[in-house]
């Protein structure tokens, strides 16, 4: 944590890669560079499924015309996210992060999409961390947020989880 690298580097031949293509050449770079080697590991975690609460989901379906888009506010110990077009995938890859900041313990909590939901939505969430005294009690915690404004719900659930493991690395 208290040592930072930058990396400066080109693809070869001047195009854009793709992102495999990038992630490839950049675990090579890692190699080379710094004697990197690793592995990727799975194991069960302590996570959650996002699914739809028991009166439906209350999700209002994008235009289809409609461009992406996220906007997060978070005064204090209050967040309010704001989304155009965004599916239960993209949901979930930003309630893991979230969760983890609220639970605690430094690692990241998996959220899985378990709703069956395949479209794009239009929504706003609000939502207050309730682990602190001094938080806006205005706003629910995010638990209670899905539930009441989004009609989804978090259950806890073990995962497989993978894991990159460093075997080796110099300076």
């Amino acid at each position: 944590d208290s040592t930072w690298f930058d990396i400066t580097a080109k693809a070869g031949d001047g195009r854009t890669p793709t992102k495999s293509e990038f992630r490839q050449m950049f675990q090579t770079l890692l190699a080379d560079r710094f004697s990197l080697k690793f592995h990727l590991d799975t194991k069960a975690a302590r996570g959650y499924s996002l699914v739809v609460a028991t009166n439906g989901p209350k999700l209002t379906p994008s235009a289809p015309d409609a461009e992406s888009s996220m906007r997060m506010n978070s005064p204090g110990h209050s967040a309010e996210m704001t989304v155009t077009k965004w599916t239960m995938q993209q949901l979930t890859a930003q309630l893991s992060p979230q969760l983890s900041v609220m639970l605690g313990g430094g690692s990241v909590v998996p959220v899985v999409d378990g709703t069956g939901l395949t479209g794009a939505y239009d929504f706003t969430l609000k939502w207050t961390d309730d682990r602190d005294a001094v938080s806006d009690l205005s706003a629910p915690s995010l638990f209670t947020a899905l539930q009441e404004q989004l009609g989804l719900k978090l259950e806890p659930r073990r995962s497989p989880t993978r894991s990159l493991v460093i075997e080796s690395v110099d300076r």
